[in-house]
């Protein structure tokens, strides 16, 4: 995965609204968006960097939009120093996904993640992995009901620089989910 990927934006209905909304790839112009009202102005620098590695073909980053405000997003790691995680071929991390409350429970998430998950089969890659914090309830149904399987437990330790140039040190216990894609080449796929 070294040069950026070309999605079109692709619009979808929701099952339960009808409401329309459309998935694409974000752009400079939506990093402000991103922050969303001020709840995660503090990751405004992960963004940025994320959006460069996304022009260099390193990650994916879509959003998801309803009358051009941003509803959802979910990003794409495709390579880290962790090859468990993503090695840059057959494995990809997902991580920042997130649907905005007032669009939970529409069939919102569900739609995001079969979406993500044939854009990156089509690319070749057979495995995904994610990791989800043990108390994120909803999530973790969400993902079991898509086939993702706990794989192990981490302390979920990390770091990043915040919006005022600050280090941030975060805590939160997950667990690391996986899921072979169907379809895929793989007859045998070893997680751990």
């Amino acid at each position: 995965m070294s040069q950026a990927i070309v999605i079109p934006p692709h619009p979808v209905t929701l099952p339960t609204s009808k409401r329309t909304i459309i998935f694409r790839k974000v752009t400079a112009e939506d990093l402000t968006a991103l922050e969303m009202g001020g709840m995660f102005t503090h990751f405004r620098r992960v963004y940025a960097r994320a959006l460069v590695e996304q022009q260099q073909g390193l990650r994916l980053l879509l959003i998801a939009e309803s009358a051009n405000v941003v509803v959802g997003r979910i990003f794409t790691l495709f390579r880290s120093s962790d090859k468990r995680i993503a090695d840059g071929k057959e494995r990809a991390y997902l991580y920042s996904f997130f649907v905005h409350p007032d669009y939970r429970y529409e069939g919102l998430g569900t739609l995001m993640m079969q979406y993500i998950e044939s854009l990156l089969q089509a690319r070749g890659i057979a495995c995904i992995t994610l990791a989800v914090a043990k108390d994120n309830e909803g999530a973790l149904r969400l993902y079991k009901r898509l086939h993702y399987t706990i794989l192990r437990e981490s302390p979920g330790q990390w770091d990043y620089i915040d919006h005022e140039g600050k280090r941030q040190q975060v805590h939160e216990p997950c667990y690391i989910l996986g899921k072979q894609l169907s379809g895929s080449k793989q007859t045998s796929f070893s997680f751990y």
